[in-house]
């Protein structure tokens, strides 16, 4: 738990993993908010706009221990807060609650964290509800996805993924691979998606994304060039396994 009572032009809601918020802003002074870690922060006017904002939001009928929790980042973003509110989180429905409260105060960013299925209930159970003044996100599917779910988004910006612009230009492994080639050549290099159990909500997304990697093998073996496969799990884990059984139902890894 950490006592500031000094404003920071730029307010960050966590959780950052990939640090991209964290490292863009390396060596400038921000405040960095992660409840979701018990990293809370308390301020002198921290109590008077918390009772405040909860009592609007719950004038506005949203659940009470929901309220409560976007009360509180209201408040201190209230608080801290003199000009940006960023986030890579893109569907926290707190954030939503505090953008709606105070986007004619502050300027609100969100940055779209991956690929999104919006219409899965169970990912995003309160997707009319999201609230997000400026979206920066990877493309027009998005856009037209959101706004056809009923997402209240004032701004798009459609810049790709900004986490693997970050990837292609920091990562020490992307570098070197620049500056000194394998020597080993691909035909095509598959990126792994595992979608085991996805058809009981996206009816044939399963073999739909099995038929994309026999393609790409069969591609490769018509062609005599190889096939790179990019895994997304660490090795070892219970994910990479399922990613890997997933991926074994159509072609031999």
């Amino acid at each position: 738990m950490e006592i500031r009572n000094t404003k920071s032009s730029r307010f960050i809601v966590g959780p950052d993993s990939k640090r991209l918020l964290l490292d863009a802003y390396k060596g400038e002074d921000y405040i960095y908010l992660e409840p979701s870690s018990g990293g809370l922060i308390l301020s002198a006017t921290l109590f008077f706009w918390m009772p405040y904002y909860l009592i609007k939001l719950l004038t506005r009928r949203v659940p009470p221990i929901q309220a409560l929790k976007s009360s509180y980042l209201s408040a201190i973003i209230r608080s801290l807060a003199s000009d940006i509110v960023i986030s890579a989180i893109d569907n926290n429905i707190h954030l939503s609650n505090a953008a709606r409260l105070l986007h004619k105060r502050f300027r609100f960013i969100v940055i779209q964290n991956g690929t999104k299925f919006y219409n899965n209930q169970t990912l995003f159970p309160d997707i009319s509800k999201i609230f997000i003044p400026e979206l920066i996100c990877f493309g027009e599917y998005d856009k037209q996805s959101l706004c056809s779910l009923g997402a209240k988004i004032g701004v798009f910006h459609i810049c790709g993924s900004l986490f693997q612009l970050k990837a292609r230009t920091e990562a020490e492994s992307y570098r070197s691979s620049l500056e000194k080639p394998s020597g080993s050549e691909y035909g095509i290099c598959l990126v792994s998606e595992d979608f085991t159990g996805w058809d009981s909500t996206f009816p044939g997304i399963e073999e739909a994304s099995g038929k994309v990697a026999s393609y790409c093998l069969r591609y490769c073996k018509e062609h005599h060039c190889q096939l790179a496969i990019a895994l997304k799990n660490e090795k070892g884990s219970w994910k990479r396994e399922s990613e890997l059984r997933f991926l074994n139902r159509y072609i031999d890894t």
